[in-house]
């Protein structure tokens, strides 16, 4: 298999031999509209059946069940065109129009097509599937208010084993919590948080450097749940510590939380300062200084501080380039693990390869 981005046309108005069309039905086979009824009037598929192959179509159901029912008929989809390569797939954007679901709750389920040689998926799905690190940086809001959609199982899973890594590499201990609706309901959950059953419970062994390492790989979680087609909101102190969803060892303690699932909208760009405010970027400075600047001007910040300063110091003994980030001053708190969010920023857009850190 390779892994070359095949994509569907938007308007798909005939179909070779070998080709078949991939649409959102209900499970009757009800074709009243949309890409079912096109399918049904022009594609071959069959009144009454709503699963499978009839045609030159392949009906996926999309009205009726949650995420994890849908990914399951995915998963059989897959199986199909596994089992005949004869025939190339045109998936068309299902479930995005009448059965109501967005392209980010949808297009991670096809994931695993994408890596089908005859398999071709639309463009915009091919834009989730493939999100970058240094996109999902751009493509993440804070979502403070979130639909009653469970996650299904497959993206648990992924987000068990990314918690696991963090959990190893950044010495934390990260907990997933699914289903819970208390913690952020209550007198203690201000900040307009609603419908928020899903959370990060971002703890670790008492440290000077918690709240930073808390920030760096909480950072790296976020935007995997970005990729995964999720929401998501660091949370301070707008929740509370709900008995037996966690467990804390003697010399734990919890730094903050992380709301998590699939939100009502994807939320709104906050305000950012201007990258001359927190750095020292000037015409003389690096490209991927700036760019590294840039997507640090993006990370999330308690109520949008953005207390920290980035340095360019220049290249020492002709090795690489060192850079040096600081916290600011706060009455509010929280300026170490903002600082920890902004360094992994910094080093999506900068580039690892391309500088040291100076620590003092």
């Amino acid at each position: 298999m390779t892994n070359d981005r095949k994509t569907t046309p938007e308007h798909v108005t005939s179909l070779a031999e070998y080709e078949v069309f991939v649409f959102g039905s209900n499970k009757e086979g009800q074709h009243w509209g949309g890409a079912a009824k096109f399918a049904h009037d022009n594609f071959g598929a069959e009144w009454g059946v709503g699963i499978g192959m009839t045609g030159q179509s392949y009906a996926i159901p999309t009205m009726d069940g949650d995420l994890e029912i849908i990914r399951r008929y995915v998963k059989d989809f897959n199986d199909y065109a596994k089992a005949h390569p004869e025939q190339t797939f045109l998936v068309t954007p299902i479930g995005c129009g009448i059965a109501g679901w967005r392209v980010e709750e949808i297009a991670p389920l096809f994931k695993e097509a994408s890596r089908l040689d005859n398999v071709s998926l639309p463009e915009s799905f091919w834009n989730i599937i493939e999100m970058t690190a240094i996109e999902a940086i751009r493509r993440r809001h804070s979502v403070r208010r979130y639909r009653t959609k469970p996650i299904p199982d497959e993206i648990q899973e992924q987000l068990r084993q990314a918690i696991q890594k963090v959990n190893t590499e950044g010495a934390l201990h990260v907990q997933l919590v699914i289903g819970e609706p208390k913690a952020f309901s209550g007198p203690m959950a201000y900040g307009k948080f609603s419908g928020v059953t899903n959370y990060l419970v971002m703890a670790g062994t008492k440290a000077d450097d918690l709240d930073e390492r808390i920030g760096y790989y909480g950072e790296r979680l976020v935007l995997l749940v970005q990729q995964l087609g999720l929401n998501s909101c660091w949370a301070g102190v707008s929740y509370r510590k709900i008995s037996g969803t966690y467990e804390l060892k003697p010399d734990e303690k919890i730094g903050c939380y992380i709301a998590l699932g699939y939100g009502e909208t994807q939320g709104i760009q906050h305000k950012c300062k201007p990258v001359e405010e927190i750095s020292n970027v000037s015409g003389r400075t690096p490209s991927w200084f700036y760019d590294g600047v840039e997507a640090a001007r993006l990370a999330p910040t308690a109520v949008n501080q953005q207390k920290f300063f980035i340095e360019y110091l220049g290249k020492v003994d002709s090795g690489l380039s060192k850079v040096r980030i600081s916290k600011g001053f706060s009455m509010i708190g929280y300026t170490q693990m903002d600082m920890g969010i902004a360094k992994l920023h910094f080093e999506i857009g900068a580039g690892k390869e391309n500088f040291d850190w100076v620590t003092e």
